[in-house]
């Protein structure tokens, strides 16, 4: 969705709108990190660096509390790694807190000659709307299943990064030193203080007036925009966000379209 979609009467609005995959592109341009867009649709970075599990990190994985587990079915044996420290309690489900890594091709097949146990870290990318920024969290990730609670991924990417036994970019010592166990880039960190999503700045217009929310879901909606709902989508990155000095234009379009679909009705 491009800003003239949305607000085809504010011209000025057209240089200074942004989606969320340009913000995060800013914000991995900012911290000199390269993106790589996964399959599932979640943003996050190249791997920063890979580390081999050799027999030496086991042993130092073992004393941060992240152990070894070996499993065997009918897929083949695998090495199984489990953070058994404390987890954060989930009400619908159990934690994920493990790593599987095959030792053995499908159905038992001797793995290609070059194979290692490794275990990449990489940054995810997302939204904070509490922070006023692109939040960057760390992931440690093998080749097969890994953990998706945020709590372990951390434990793991600290340990690595603090084992000394690979060589690892600063923004990995950054993020692994965090107490919050995130980092975030601010949006004046890369020059848009002030920007706000579109359906925040919508809300600020209505004060609250839900008949003029509903009038802008509406067919008759007199926004001028056929798709003036996906202002408020659940999806971020389909969400519109507006740089400050941009605000009070579309603020002064809102009110002009509103006062015209008044005037119209009471002709």
């Amino acid at each position: 969705m491009t800003a003239t979609q949305i607000v085809p009467d504010v011209p000025v609005l057209k240089e200074d709108t942004f989606l969320l995959p340009h913000l995060i592109r800013m914000a991995a341009e900012y911290k000199n990190v390269e993106l790589h867009h996964s399959d599932e649709e979640e943003w996050m970075s190249k791997p920063l660096a890979t580390s081999i599990l050799n027999d030496p990190l086991l042993v130092f994985l073992d004393r941060r509390g992240i152990r070894e587990r070996t499993s065997s079915d009918r897929r083949g044996k695998a090495l199984v790694l489990v953070d058994e420290n404390r987890q954060k309690k989930k009400q619908d489900r159990p934690p994920s807190n493990r790593w599987t890594l095959p030792l053995n091709g499908p159905t038992g097949k001797p793995l290609p000659p070059d194979y290692q146990l490794r275990i990449e870290l990489r940054l995810r990318f997302s939204l904070s709307r509490r922070e006023d920024g692109v939040a960057l969290w760390p992931l440690a990730q093998g080749i097969f299943m890994n953990p998706f609670d945020e709590l372990p991924n951390f434990r793991m990417f600290k340990a690595l990064v603090e084992s000394g036994r690979l060589e690892v970019p600063p923004i990995a010592e950054e993020v692994a030193r965090s107490r919050k166990r995130h980092i975030v880039v601010t949006w004046a960190n890369i020059g848009v203080h002030g920007i706000r999503r579109i359906s925040q700045l919508f809300q600020d217009f209505t004060h609250g007036n839900k008949l003029i929310e509903q009038l802008a879901r509406s067919g008759i909606n007199p926004f001028e925009s056929k798709s003036f709902s996906q202002l408020v989508t659940a999806n971020a990155e389909l969400e519109l966000f507006v740089a400050k000095h941009a605000q009070p234009a579309l603020l002064i379009a809102w009110q002009e379209q509103l006062a015209r679909f008044y005037h119209e009705l009471n002709r």
